[in-house]
């Protein structure tokens, strides 16, 4: 959530260019996307509509939505809905998914053989898969859906994945990454340069970790949406396997113009959990309304560097954490760890 994306993913034409599609392009506009992500937006759209069986596209858009103060992508309703509505729907085969996620087992296992398949797990599995495609370039057949997903850079301003020194999850699993990656791509009369490169391959990792819908892998549009307080979430995943459709059903009535918001189980996930995940995570106050106090987190911030290059220090990726540990750490917690600790 929060980032833009690239255009440079081949040719873009209007879908149908018909009363609904120039409401869409209306409201795309109106919500201070720039016209090039306006095209990007509709070229992703047309993708999904020729390749992905999708449903109920001339009914929705992408655009930029308030979240506490700040502007942030998200997927709207052009519309008004009742209740129990399905708003739109994808097909998972244009996903990247898990071994028995929908019918989709057998497309992640292309990307290794049998045996290989069978020793890494699903998500660094998933995330061979994404990498390959990532490695092609625009000439994917997912470059449309690829050019929606966040960049390093992207990453780099808010996500705890790139910052040196957070301790939780990350420092780990990019380390087993670096002792897989390159034995993991071996294929018979593969050439090097035909292989994702190691910062291709944690780039799709981070996707996978941060982008997974319901548990499944990554599904196009679905994973755009953005989540809210818990009153405001107003769509709930349901699957049709009689036509291998995924759709997004209404929670109740909507209104034209509001965003669409799902649950990503902050409360289940906590506070740590929802800013190593997605680099964010609601108010302390949702948290103490559930009877959770602030952390220790003396832990969290063990391997920060003592010293930090000011221009690091300073720059948005830091600052967001800092916001984060002032919002959610005990006042006091991880004084005396380091000085860098006491300056955020």
């Amino acid at each position: 959530p929060g980032v833009m994306w690239s255009t440079d993913v081949g040719s873009q034409r209007c879908v149908g260019c018909g009363l609904a599609t120039l409401a869409r392009l209306a409201l795309i506009l109106a919500s201070n996307l720039q016209p090039t992500e306006a095209a990007a937006a509709e070229a992703f759209y047309s993708w999904l509509q020729e390749h992905c069986n999708a449903k109920g596209l001339e009914d929705t858009f992408v655009g930029s939505f308030g979240h506490e103060g700040s502007l942030l992508r998200g997927v709207g309703t052009s519309r008004s809905r009742r209740a129990g509505e399905l708003v739109f729907c994808v097909s998972p085969k244009c996903g990247f998914l898990v071994p028995g996620a929908f019918t989709e087992a057998a497309k992640v296992r292309e990307a290794l053989s049998a045996s290989e398949a069978d020793v890494y797990p699903p998500d660094v599995r998933l995330a061979f898969r994404i990498a390959k495609e990532l490695h092609k370039g625009p000439s994917s057949f997912y470059a449309h859906y690829l050019a929606t997903l966040p960049t390093t850079d992207d990453y780099r301003k808010f996500h705890p994945a790139f910052m040196e020194g957070f301790a939780n999850h990350w420092p780990k699993a990019f380390s087993y990454l670096g002792r897989v990656h390159g034995k993991a791509f071996k294929k018979e009369g593969a050439v090097a340069a035909a292989l994702p490169t190691f910062d291709e391959f944690k780039l799709a990792y981070v996707h996978v970790r941060t982008r997974t819908f319901d548990g499944s892998g990554l599904l196009p549009l679905i994973d755009l949406l953005n989540t809210g307080p818990d009153s405001s979430l107003n769509l709930e995943p349901v699957y049709d396997p009689s036509v291998n459709l995924v759709c997004m059903q209404s929670l109740r009535e909507l209104y034209a113009g509001e965003e669409l918001l799902i649950d990503y189980a902050a409360a289940k996930e906590g506070p740590l959990g929802m800013f190593t995940i997605y680099g964010f995570a609601p108010p302390a106050t949702y948290y103490k309304a559930l009877g959770l106090g602030k952390m220790n987190c003396r832990s969290l911030l063990s391997g920060m560097p003592s010293q930090i290059d000011a221009s690091h220090r300073d720059g948005p990726l830091y600052q967001h954490f800092a916001v984060f540990a002032h919002e959610h750490c005990r006042v006091g917690a991880a004084a005396g760890t380091n000085p860098t600790s006491v300056e955020l």
